[in-house]
């Protein structure tokens, strides 16, 4: 699959991100290549610490984060994190509950893991599902079931 911003292939990374998902639990449900009217969320994960917008980034060029802002082969990418936030309210807007939104870092991310760029967290593929479950739980029970049943539809 092209990534997000450039169209260069990121079929690996996308492998690498799908294969740490397979670890998240029974209490999350994850998609993939899920398509919006903003473009394709690689992975949407519904779970009790909240909706998780996942774009996972090409892994051939290097990505940190320096001042807020996302800094990939050491050319700012502001566009890629406007992108992701545009697809994360397109699907808060389908879902009717806030999400979060993550780029997901299959090589090393310089600077350690998670990061904010702009409302887009920055974490490594490889601490992905710990960031995911380990954060705050947001929703109860029965909102966890009707979030699962709209992302299914």
């Amino acid at each position: 699959m092209a990534d997000a911003e450039t169209g260069e292939d990121n079929s690996r990374g996308l492998d690498l991100v799908a294969r740490a998902l397979t670890k998240i639990g029974p209490h999350y449900r994850y998609w993939s290549t899920v398509r919006t009217s903003e473009g394709v969320i690689d992975h949407l994960i519904v779970g009790p610490t909240g909706v998780w917008v996942i774009v996972v980034a090409n892994m051939d060029l290097p990505i940190a984060v320096r001042d807020g802002r996302l800094v990939r082969g050491g050319v700012d990418h502001h566009v890629l994190v406007k992108t992701i936030e545009r697809r994360a309210r397109c699907a808060s807007n389908h879902l009717g509950i806030p999400t979060r939104a993550v780029l997901a870092v299959p090589g090393a991310l310089v600077g350690g893991s998670p990061q904010a760029a702009g409302r887009v967290r920055v974490v490594s593929s490889a601490m992905l599902v710990a960031y995911v479950t380990g954060a705050p739980s947001e929703m109860p029970p029965e909102r966890l079931a009707e979030t699962r049943e709209r992302a299914e539809a």
